[in-house]
């Protein structure tokens, strides 16, 4: 019996941010473009960084994050999220730089593409 694939989709605080900077459903956009199984994660340096950001947008964004179930990851915020990149774990953020270091390692990544909607690079199974 062939059991569905399940993936940890896990969110960077730049991510977090953008339903407030460009009025966005996440959670929506998500479901639309991930036809998979998934749950959403984050990290608890990706919590504590909002903490650190001294906005109301960060203020939601930390609400947001704090009702999501944490995943364990060591490091840095970006050095986590890469380390937990995978082909069962799709990092979703904004970075740039991040996002160029998730591709290079063969894993998915979730960004917003024209301030409107989601899109995926990299391949899911």
């Amino acid at each position: 019996m062939a059991t569905e694939s399940y993936y940890k989709v896990v969110l960077d605080s730049n991510f977090l941010l953008l339903p407030l900077q460009f009025r966005i459903d996440i959670f929506a956009e998500l479901d639309k473009l991930l036809d998979v199984r998934y749950e959403v994660y984050v990290t608890k340096g990706v919590i504590e960084e909002l903490k650190k950001i001294k906005s109301r947008h960060a203020r939601a964004a930390l609400s947001i994050a704090n009702k999501l179930p944490v995943i364990d990851a060591e490091g840095g915020v970006d050095e986590a999220l890469l380390k937990l990149a995978s082909k069962d774990i799709i990092i979703a953020t904004n970075d740039k730089f991040l996002k160029e270091k998730i591709r290079k390692k063969g894993a998915p990544v979730v960004y917003l593409r024209q301030r409107k909607y989601l899109a995926i690079d990299g391949y899911i199974r």
